[in-house]
């Protein structure tokens, strides 16, 4: 056969690399960490993200590179993968497609605001130099401590306002409002003040905009000795019911431990 007609001929018949190989798959690991990166490979199997995911384990260290469908599920993955034993941290280069299904989706009202948030924050960051560290009594550095942990969990979760929640549910009322003040008048969701607006945080929601169940039953419990920032924080903070795990990350998969964390913070108050 004619060499040039033989390359002609592989070059048509090569096989072109499958959808899954493009978008999917997992880059290959090194002995000692296979076992490893077989159980990361099972965690993104169950978030059923393992298609268009990429993951490199290397010395405990697991790189993820990819396409996901929004910033709630990159944040679930990440968060998801810091709880596998052996893990020793987790450096998410995911990005997020850029079309939403919905218009008016909140995670995208959520991701315009913290990239927002982030600009800012750099921009001060960049201005301000501090000359030395100066002594403060122990109320500023409480209160530095409260606004450092307020301004995480805008930036990790967002926040809605009433009428975000209306927009996004797809009410028809002329006011948007109302229906944020009917679920929080019916005990399903809380709000915390915000750069002086009334502000509910997004991890009280699904991907659709809707309550989740288990905030009205840790409501029920707590609204009666916390509200507000207060509330918010109990989310964020270290629980020792949950193994030293933040409430938050386990509302969606082990929302009854959450619910018997805050049986006991409410037992606490109770003289």
């Amino acid at each position: 056969m004619d060499p040039k007609k033989r390359t002609r001929w592989d070059s048509k018949t090569k096989a072109e690399p499958t959808s899954r190989q493009r978008a999917g798959g997992h880059h290959p690991s090194t002995a000692a960490d296979r076992p490893l990166t077989i159980r990361v490979t099972e965690v993104l199997r169950e978030l059923k993200v393992t298609r268009n995911v990429r993951v490199t384990v290397r010395d405990g260290m697991v790189a993820l590179r990819g396409e996901v469908r929004n910033l709630l599920v990159a944040n679930r993955i990440v968060r998801r993968l810091r709880r596998v034993p052996n893990v020793k941290g987790v450096v998410s280069m995911l990005t997020t497609v850029k079309r939403f299904k919905r218009r008016d989706s909140p995670l995208r009202l959520i991701a315009e605001r913290r990239q927002a948030m982030q600009n800012e924050m750099q921009r001060l960051i960049e201005t301000m130099t501090p000359v030395a560290a100066v002594p403060l009594p122990p109320q500023v550095l409480q209160a530095q401590r409260n606004a450092a942990a307020r301004h995480l969990l805008i930036t990790e979760f967002g926040g809605l306002t009433s009428a975000d929640i209306g927009q996004v549910a797809g009410s028809k009322s002329s006011n948007r409002a109302a229906l944020a003040h009917r679920w929080k008048s019916d005990g399903r969701i809380f709000a915390v003040m915000h750069q002086g607006t009334p502000t509910f945080p997004g991890f009280q929601f699904s991907p659709e905009g809707q309550p989740l169940p288990v905030i009205a039953s840790l409501l029920a419990i707590l609204g009666e000795t916390h509200s507000g920032w207060e509330l918010a924080l109990w989310f964020l903070g270290s629980n020792g019911w949950l193994d030293g795990q933040r409430p938050v990350d386990l509302l969606l998969t082990e929302p009854d431990r959450v619910i018997a964390a805050a049986k006991h913070e409410a037992e606490a108050f109770v003289f």
